[in-house]
Parts: C-alpha cells; structure tokens; sequence
C-alpha cells in the first residue's frame, strides 16, 4: 500500500470556538465537541464554554469526523 497523502485522524482535529458571551477564544479536539447533524441549516458542533459554562456552536467543517 502507498499513502498518497496522510488524513487527520479525529482525535487529532481542532476546531477553534470564540464564545459570544464571555469573548473567550478556545480549542478544541473532535473528542471534545458534540456533533449535531441538522438537515435545514447544516451540522453543527456545539461545545459548553470552559469558562462562562455558556453553550458555544459554529459551522461544522466539511468532512469534519466526530468519532
């Protein structure tokens, strides 16, 4: 077998959340974030605000994998 190009395994994505509330900037792995398919406004991550506790979302990324 020949690797064309090596792929991010889902552990190792980041995805960068800014919080609305709070203003506080964090990352955070694929293991960390909670995926959620929606059919009419497109998928979404959702994530709870280290430091407000606030619920953080954004656009998930296309090809993002939540496993």
């Amino acid at each position: 077998m020949r690797i064309i190009r090596e792929g991010i395994q889902a552990a190792q994505q980041v995805v960068r959340f800014d919080c609305s509330r709070c203003h506080a900037m964090f990352e955070a792995t694929a293991k960390e974030v909670t995926f959620v398919a929606d059919f009419r406004d497109g998928d979404y991550l959702s994530i709870a605000c280290p430091t407000c506790k606030d619920t953080c979302t954004r656009a998930a990324p296309q090809g993002f994998v939540s496993w």
